[in-house]
């Protein structure tokens, strides 16, 4: 279209010099420009929303970001051009990452991150393309998550002892993972409580204490003997020093709770993007640790089931203490149990009645228990 225009305005400059008409010259200065400007008008996505880098002759420019909506390319592409990005949030799941805890047992933690390219920072965009695009930036998060999750959950100092441990231990990986991928962006913890990893800090400073793991007392010692110590020694030399501490700890759980809710704000400037979520959902066993761990559970409700059952007959032969005393009947609790216990088993065979059983009790007991 930009070389019709071009040819027409040519055919226009030559009509009017050999007409001496200086119309066709305005004409064609008014063909020219509008053919100009309508050459280089280019459209930047606003749905899906999208930003663009400039480049001119083919060099991309640092500064130069174009919003969504019509822009002018001058002489576009030659000239002028873009690279458009699609800066929508980007929700990732990690394939199902496979971990060993120091028992050698296998387990499933599923990961779930949502991040958007840093739309407001030039340089961050172009860290973003020279990362490889949305592609890149998976690739990369998802080799970082890896590596230190596996590394934490193996780790005899300061990960889980065993599976079962890891499988209460959801908030400190997200604090592990989130401090890993935007560390720089978190609260500091005060250099004089660094020697206390983060995570027995985070259990410290919340009430009710949350349950030390084993490999956090070969750090703390029982019962928080360590960092007691710690704080003391620290008030000794400047009393502010504790409530310095617990406020960077509780400004760090914020942050791992915006993190999980999806309302993080977190900068990894060398990926050139903005760290909205991470959170991590229900980790499993795997393999034959996942049938021992269902038997288990199983078994574990069936004990619960039996003590419960035993709960309502003791209940039911404390009724029949009581109902038998009213009647005149004088029983203890030992023979109302077992009273219950058999009449119980017979209800449950054909309906046959306990020998040397009183009326009145008998009558008592199918008040509480039914007719069989």
């Amino acid at each position: 279209m930009f070389i019709l225009i071009v040819i027409t305005a040519i055919i226009g400059l030559v009509v009017g010099w050999l007409t001496y008409n200086p119309f066709w010259g305005l004409a064609t200065w008014v063909l020219l420009g509008g053919g100009f400007i309508l050459q280089g008008l280019r459209k930047i996505l606003a749905q899906p929303p999208h930003k663009a880098i400039r480049t001119i002759l083919g060099k991309r420019q640092d500064n130069k970001v174009v919003n969504e909506g019509f822009g002018i390319f001058p002489l576009y592409p030659w000239w002028h051009g873009f690279i458009p990005i699609n800066v929508t949030k980007v929700n990732q799941d990690l394939p199902e990452q496979l971990v060993r805890t120091p028992d050698r047992a296998e387990s499933s933690v599923p990961i779930s991150l949502t991040w958007t390219p840093n739309k407001n920072d030039p340089k961050s965009l172009i860290e973003f393309l020279n990362t490889g695009g949305e592609n890149g930036v998976k690739t990369i998060l998802e080799d970082i998550v890896r590596e230190r999750l596996r590394e934490w959950a193996f780790s005899i100092d300061e990960g889980p002892k065993d599976w079962q441990e890891l499988m209460g231990a959801r908030e400190e990986a997200v604090a592990i993972l989130l401090k890993a991928i935007v560390g720089k962006e978190l609260t500091a913890i005060p250099t004089s409580a660094q020697s206390i990893p983060t995570s027995i800090w985070l259990k410290y400073f919340v009430s009710p204490r949350k349950t030390l793991t084993e490999n956090e007392q070969r750090v703390v010692g029982k019962d928080w003997g360590n960092v007691d110590k710690l704080l003391s020694t620290l008030e000794s030399e400047n009393p502010d020093e504790t409530e310095k501490i617990k406020k960077a700890v509780e400004d760090r759980r914020k942050e791992i709770k915006l993190a999980q809710q999806g309302n993080g704000n977190f900068a990894f400037s060398q990926l050139g993007i903005i760290l909205n979520r991470l959170n991590i959902g229900e980790i499993k066993p795997k393999g034959e640790l996942a049938k021992i761990a269902e038997i288990e559970a199983r078994e574990t409700q069936e004990r619960k089931g039996e003590v419960f059952e035993v709960d309502t007959d003791l209940m039911k032969a404390r009724r029949l203490v009581e109902a038998a005393k009213e009647k005149g009947e004088d029983l203890s609790l030992q023979q109302a149990f077992q009273i219950i216990m058999e009449w119980k088993a017979t209800r449950e065979g054909r309906g046959f009645t306990i020998p040397g059983l009183s009326p009145a009790v008998g009558e008592i007991l199918k008040a509480i228990l039914g007719r069989g």
